[in-house]
């Protein structure tokens, strides 16, 4: 059975800035899989690009921080390989060792290192960004036509407050946002 969930990148609270990308993942287990996962590196994902204006990462630190979590079972050639296929696939720039992200390859890094920590996860994105995850997801690659709604999913990744073992869900991106790119993606979105 496919499972659907919405992963929002930047400020999905709506307590700061106000920008985020609301995109459709979909996996191989339940929602609260998902969020177990995370929480077993909670730190490190919702460190990632956490503060306004931090919108890179460092390439060296981030293998290091892959191989530490998987026990070495992800090898720092692994991640140089898909932090290479996504620095090409959005034509990303790099400086001094540093990567620049945007909202969309931040999502891909987010679902990286969730498979990476549990492989049966099986997560993938499907859509592409919008502001509103009130609204459908239109797929990617399916063309305008193919949509999901938020009804059809499992509810977003993260949420409000603290789960019944007291903990918080912190998630990546809320500082891969300016406000001039950000104003050019929700007038694109609407």
């Amino acid at each position: 059975m496919t499972h659907y969930y919405v992963f929002p990148v930047g400020d999905w609270s709506g307590d700061g800035h106000a920008f985020v990308a609301n995109f459709l993942v979909s996996g191989n287990l339940p929602l609260q899989d998902v969020r177990e996962t995370h929480f077993k590196e909670n730190e490190f994902i919702g460190s990632i690009c956490e503060d306004y204006n931090d919108k890179s990462i460092d390439l060296e630190s981030f293998q290091e921080n892959i191989e530490r979590i998987t026990n070495k079972s992800v090898s720092k050639q692994d991640t140089l390989d898909f932090l290479t296929n996504l620095i090409e696939k959005f034509d990303l720039d790099v400086e001094d060792g540093e990567v620049f992200l945007d909202s969309e390859s931040l999502v891909y890094i987010w679902i990286f290192v969730l498979n990476s920590l549990n492989p049966e996860l099986g997560l993938t994105v499907l859509s592409e960004a919008t502001p509103d995850s009130k609204k459908n997801f239109t797929l990617l690659g399916k063309g305008k036509s193919k949509k999901i709604s938020k009804k059809d999913t499992e509810g977003h990744i993260n949420f409000y407050g603290y789960d019944e073992q007291g903990r918080h869900l912190s998630t990546p991106g809320y500082g891969v946002w300016d406000g001039d790119d950000d104003t050019s993606f929700y007038l694109n979105c609407n």
